[in-house]
């Protein structure tokens, strides 16, 4: 009787331990972090460059807008005690400064609020919806500022914005669909499926309800590690989709199709293949869409 009770209560140390770690997921700590980026060519200058504390975490991110590295935009991290994300700077060479705040759920490290900021001003706001047993995403709205909106239809987003809060592409195509560029406040809702084992996202369906627009977007997955994981305020990463930072592998697969009402108005598919180092993190990223191949490269911190 003593040993059943003995193997129930190492089991359950066990299971608690597993459930702790799937909970902690959006803490950033993979077994290659990544050091350089290149869109497109490998040769010369990179587009960004990652830095980290002694301790590990991610300190800063240089955007390196020329060939000679001389005009340079910094994001800057700053945590809070758990080791979780409190802020993320950016600042322009202009001296615009751009800050996105998050908040955590009190029980478990995963972000239920983002806020972004340009120049002090509140230009969106980003609510997390989880389920309850596996803390995972399965709602996402997102509320639009006046002068926010007036940027996407210009497609004048900064890198920053684009990295870590999205490219904005369904909203600015629905906004030149329907003709409507001029600023107004506007609500996205993002509802999110993620697969059997809670592991990569297969299915998301963002809704622009002013509009009656939907884009719905399908992905699949190979075995790779995705360098992003753990990093949930990386909306995207120029190659893969929004929400990059929530799924544990590699897409191979994504279609996109749009909807205004029962009407059909875009649909899109692309594909990825890998070149991946030892630890199966990927060096090279393919994306082929419409038979056109765009290049990533990442090299990885020693």
């Amino acid at each position: 009787m003593k040993r059943e009770m003995l193997l129930l209560a190492a089991t359950l140390v066990l299971a608690l331990c597993f459930s702790s770690c799937k909970n902690e997921d959006e803490i950033y700590n993979p077994k290659c972090k990544i050091s350089k980026i290149w869109y497109r060519s490998e040769i010369g200058t990179p587009d960004e460059i990652f830095h980290y504390t002694k301790k590990g975490q991610l300190e800063k991110i240089e955007f390196i807008n020329d060939e000679a590295a001389i005009n340079v935009d910094m994001a800057v991290f700053a945590y809070n005690k758990d080791k979780t994300v409190s802020e993320i700077t950016y600042t322009k060479q202009d001296g615009t400064v751009e800050v996105i705040s998050l908040a955590y759920n009190a029980k478990k490290q995963t972000v239920n609020k983002m806020t972004y900021k340009e120049n002090g001003i509140v230009m969106k706001e980003v609510a997390f919806t989880r389920d309850a047993e596996e803390g995972k995403l399965t709602k996402i709205e997102e509320t639009y500022e006046d002068g926010l909106t007036a940027k996407i239809a210009s497609g004048a987003l900064s890198r920053f914005y684009i990295r870590f809060c999205g490219d904005e592409a369904e909203m600015k195509s629905t906004l030149k669909a329907t003709g409507n560029t001029k600023a107004m406040q506007l609500t996205k809702t993002i509802e999110v499926v993620y697969d059997s084992e809670f592991e990569n996202i297969i299915e998301t369906t963002t809704s622009i309800y002013k509009f009656n627009f939907v884009h719905k977007k399908s992905f699949k997955y190979d075995k790779g590690n995705n360098p992003y994981f753990g990093l949930p305020y990386f909306y995207s990463d120029k190659m893969n989709f929004d929400l990059v930072g929530f799924s544990k592998n590699n897409v191979s697969e994504f279609t996109m199709v749009s909807h205004q009402g029962d009407i059909q108005t875009d649909s899109t598919t692309s594909t990825y293949t890998y070149m991946y180092n030892k630890k199966q993190f990927p060096i090279r990223i393919i994306k082929t869409t419409k038979q056109i191949p765009v290049n990533t490269y990442i090299l990885y911190k020693e």
